[in-house]
């Protein structure tokens, strides 16, 4: 999961009853490795959400993962925060890739069965608004020179979600009709805000939805 601030969920809010652990979704956390992901109690990595533990804050990872497990029984999800707030998308080419790839890794190698990733779920933009070919360039080297040049991604499969009423959605919709079978977007359509700019917590949940719409239809 990776991204800036509304990949983080900032300053969200929780729900006892709707954002409830699920048995099968684990997060990469902090301090404990690998844990059953609770949005109250836990701090993740790499960035600092949930920032407080026992407050309670939401984050669009877990609703992603908590969507795809309650669609199929058979999943296990285990998913990796990677998001840094405020960033442009070139930060994702300097020693931030060393870190995230660092931390990936060391992910992976607390899982059972030589564990690989499945999917790079990218919500990243309200640092680059607009829909330029220099963002484009850097999206597409990203997934394809970035991404797909490591060993535990073979599947190749990228969602891009839209960022709130961005021009710089239109590129994350090319990548629905370009001729690479693994690369999607997902939506912001109707997705309320708390600032006009980040998502609120009902949002995030609606995205957990539709990520899991994308991911089940297309998932290798």
């Amino acid at each position: 999961m990776a991204g800036q601030s509304n990949a983080l969920g900032e300053q969200t809010a929780y729900d006892n009853n709707l954002d409830a652990p699920h048995p099968r979704v684990f997060v990469w956390t902090q301090h404990n490795g690998w844990q059953n992901a609770n949005l109250r109690t836990q701090i993740w990595r790499i960035n600092y959400l949930p920032s407080a533990e026992g407050r309670g804050s939401n984050h669009p990872g877990f609703q992603i993962a908590k969507a795809i497990a309650n669609r199929d029984s058979n999943r296990v999800i285990a998913f990796i925060p990677t998001g840094v707030a405020g960033r442009p998308i070139s930060h994702w080419f300097g020693g931030y890739w060393n870190t995230l790839r660092s931390v990936v890794q060391s992910a992976l190698q607390g899982l059972p069965n030589n564990s690989k990733v499945d999917m790079i779920w990218w919500m990243q933009g309200e640092s680059d608004f607009n829909a330029s070919q220099a963002y484009r360039s850097s999206l597409h080297s990203l997934i394809n020179n970035q991404f797909r040049g490591q060993n535990w991604f073979d599947t190749g499969l990228f969602i891009a979600n839209e960022t709130f009423n961005a021009p710089v959605n239109q590129i994350f919709r090319e990548l629905d009709n370009d001729n690479d079978p693994y690369t999607f977007s997902s939506a912001a359509a109707g997705l309320s805000t708390r600032d006009n700019v980040h998502f609120d917590a009902r949002a995030l949940r609606t995205i957990g939805q539709r990520v899991a719409d994308v991911f089940l239809r297309n998932s290798p």
